[in-house]
């Protein structure tokens, strides 16, 4: 019995970068009980909705950590899709 062993050719993973993140901006309105009507009243004056979300200092800080674990996790992952692609498709080197 003769036993013949070979690499097998890595199959290329033709995964295609993801197009990059086109955000909006959010502008935020810090309303205290000093600027609560002011801030009211000019919502109601450029006819735009009257809504309120909250957060205490605590969530605020809860919320940036949040964002920042979310930043971590993409930028991980993207890490990992980037060696995948270098194991399965090797940049060949032209001499």
């Amino acid at each position: 019995m003769e036993v013949i062993a070979k690499p097998i050719e890595k199959t290329p993973l033709r995964i295609a970068d993801p197009d990059p993140l086109s955000l909006k901006s959010t502008e935020w309105t810090v309303i205290t009980k000093d600027n609560a009507e002011e801030v009211f009243a000019k919502l109601e004056a450029n006819k735009d909705n009257v809504v309120l979300f909250g957060l205490t200092s605590d969530g605020y800080q809860q919320l940036s950590m949040t964002i920042a674990e979310m930043r971590l996790f993409i930028a991980t992952q993207r890490q990992i899709i980037i060696k995948y692609k270098e194991y399965y498709e090797p940049i060949k080197k032209t001499e």
